[in-house]
Parts: C-alpha cells; structure tokens; sequence
C-alpha cells in the first residue's frame, strides 16, 4: 500500500474502519497533549506517537482491534505502520474531524 493511500485512506483501509468500528475496538489518539486537551474522542486513549512504541505491549493485551487518529491522518498513519509492524491489528482513522463524523454516521 502507498503512503497517499495509508493516510487518505484506500477503500480497503475504509472498509476495515467500517469493520472495527462495529466491532469491540480501541481508539487511540497520537496528538500531542495539547492537541488532546483542546478536541478529542471521548472514548479515546491519550499515546502521542513519540510513546507508541512504549505501550505496545499494553495495547496487545486488550486484545482488540485498533483505529489511530491524529489531526489529519499522517501521524495516524505513522502510528498504524509501528503498530502493525508488532502484530497489532490496526486501521487508520484518519484526522480527528473525519473520525467525529464517521462514529456520528
């Protein structure tokens, strides 16, 4: 997959969004911590991506798939990568506002 279609999202990549997002699922938003103070996912884990890679054994034992948001989708894009490089189930949520009006949809 390229990385145009890793953060804006293939129709692959949107139809396993679709597919989490009815299963039980974490989200995880790897903004910085002002960003999460301003605007977030009420449901939401706080990991910005510089400490992804230092929870990953906590986001393995929940045992669920994963959507990553960030504010545009890069990050987020970034985060999936680290994460499915460890065997974690991962999709790319996108940026924050598409992800708001998805879990509204």
């Amino acid at each position: 997959m390229g990385m145009l279609s890793l953060i804006f999202g293939s129709k692959k990549e949107k139809e396993k969004l679709k597919q989490f997002l009815t299963q039980k699922h974490i989200i995880i938003d790897v903004r910085t911590e002002n960003e999460y103070k301003i605007d977030h996912i009420k449901q939401a884990i706080h990991i910005p991506l510089g400490e992804l890679g230092n929870h990953l054994e906590k986001i393995k034992s929940h045992k669920k798939p994963v959507v990553v948001y960030c504010q545009s989708g890069v990050r987020s894009a970034a985060g999936v990568g680290l994460l499915r490089k460890n065997g974690i189930d991962a999709v790319n949520g996108g940026g924050l506002r598409k992800l708001q009006k998805t879990l509204q949809a």
